[in-house]
């Protein structure tokens, strides 16, 4: 037995002295009073434990929580023919574009080459006077 066993064990024999002491002091009255709210505790302690949710219904909640989810996620969808943008924080790729000037000076310009070299990308056909490589 360890030293604190053994002072644990000194403190319970001393508490139960003082109350055994405060006790016998007591007037019947008191004690009358303090035996039925021992009873009292006692008779509670033994009743069996009402829960309000029982044990057998929790892991059923869980799968039907789950499945709402499941059914929540995978019905939400967007709208078929609509393009979602998504507008973010610029990105380095977007802030290399806007110091380039080199594609400034071409969409700048005062030829109007560009715009009918992107029109005849889009349509499929060759740029006016082009040499059909497309640049």
């Amino acid at each position: 037995m360890s030293a604190e066993d053994e002072k644990l064990m000194a403190f319970e024999q001393r508490v139960r002295q003082a109350l055994r002491q405060s006790a016998d002091v007591a007037d019947a009255r008191v004690r009358s009073r303090l035996n039925q709210a021992r009873q009292r505790a006692v008779s509670e302690a033994e009743k069996p434990q009402r829960s309000l949710r029982p044990a057998g219904l929790l892991p059923a909640m869980g799968a039907l929580t789950a499945a709402l989810l499941v059914a929540l996620v995978l019905s939400y969808q967007t709208p078929r023919g609509t393009l979602q943008v998504a507008v973010d924080r610029p990105t380095a790729d977007d802030l290399d574009l806007l110091a380039d000037g080199d594609g400034l000076d071409i969409v700048q310009s005062d030829d109007d080459s560009f715009y009918e070299w992107a029109m005849s990308q889009a349509d499929g056909s060759q740029a006016p006077g082009g040499s059909g490589n497309g640049v």
